[in-house]
């Protein structure tokens, strides 16, 4: 158990138009064992009763702190919630999800001085799993090898407790020019600077998601920000350094890209983005083919690109 200075935890909650859940989320929050945290609600220009929701309960509890700001995005409330934060830990939890009560005991009780603390999760009531490790101290390899691709704790933030002395000293933040994947961005920028981790595999974070909405499918600009990142991701020193957290980060590129084309193959208004994508994936090798963590609809989606002549195509095409 580490000493515990005069705020332990800073629990960061990105709030936009949450209504429907944002009491249970708080609540449990506030049924912590472990009471030693402030919680910071980011509202993110709300336009429900989120706001009032929010008021009330910062009215009744002093350790709550509300900051209201324009609609930026999830990057930038995130951010200020960091800027604002005073403990000696920074979690992050989602408006329309929710925490175990034993959550911040059990942190407190298996902290020793660690960067970063991994803990799992429940998946729509499913526990997530995790291919099982040796030990419980690991390297900033096990830990990149961790937050990418099954079986792992996954590139999340909300699952993990970061020091906020190495974000601060190291002034790393959510980058707002991603609209996706910006949390493994973050996750991967922090790695980078740690020394120590820890694991507790204890479902304590309970993340709800509501199926796979109609829009889950369709394409816009934001989606090619998650390419982006991966570009960023994979000309990291760490990542590159090491051949098979390379391929991992690779494969998961790969992955990424015939998610999009599969939504624009036969989609005239983005030819751009279709051709793009296609050239990407003309320029790598065949080993994502091997990779079993690929199911065989991504494979042979992989061959088709791969195999069939490319022409330039156009808006007509």
């Amino acid at each position: 158990m580490i000493e515990i200075g005069e705020i332990m935890f800073s629990i960061i909650i990105p709030v936009y138009n949450s209504e429907k859940y944002l009491k249970r989320c708080i609540n449990s929050i506030l049924a912590q064992t472990f009471q030693n945290f402030e919680l910071i609600a980011v509202d993110d220009g709300s336009s429900d009763s989120s706001p009032e929701i929010l008021k009330a309960y910062s009215d009744s509890d002093s350790r709550i702190k509300v900051i209201r700001k324009n609609n930026q995005g999830v990057s930038s409330a995130r951010n200020i919630g960091i800027n604002s934060a005073k403990g000696d830990y920074i979690i992050f939890v989602d408006a329309d999800d929710y925490i175990d009560k034993g959550l911040l005991q059990t942190l407190c009780t298996n902290l020793n001085g660690e960067d970063l603390v991994f803990y799992n999760f429940l998946d729509n009531g499913t526990k997530n799993h995790v291919k099982p490790l040796s030990n419980n101290f690991y390297s900033r390899e096990e830990a990149l090898m961790l937050i990418s691709g099954n079986y792992s704790f996954r590139g999340f933030v909300w699952n993990k407790a970061f020091k906020r002395k190495v974000i601060v000293d190291n002034d790393i933040r959510f980058r707002d020019d991603v609209h996706m994947c910006e949390d493994l961005c973050f996750c991967v920028d922090f790695i980078e600077k740690i020394s120590t981790f820890k694991i507790i595999n204890d479902a304590l974070y309970f993340y709800e998601h509501r199926g796979v909405s109609a829009s889950a499918n369709v394409f816009n600009d934001k989606r090619m920000s998650a390419i982006n990142v991966y570009d960023y991701l994979l000309s990291k020193s760490i990542i590159k350094a090491n051949k098979i957290i390379y391929i991992q980060y690779k494969h998961q590129y790969i992955r990424h890209c015939l998610s999009i084309w599969k939504m624009i193959k036969l989609d005239k208004s983005h030819y751009i983005y279709r051709n793009e994508i296609i050239k990407r994936i003309k320029k790598e090798n065949f080993d994502f083919l091997i990779d079993n963590s690929f199911n065989i609809k991504y494979k042979l989606a992989y061959i088709m690109i791969k195999l069939v002549p490319m022409r330039e195509g156009n808006k007509n095409d």
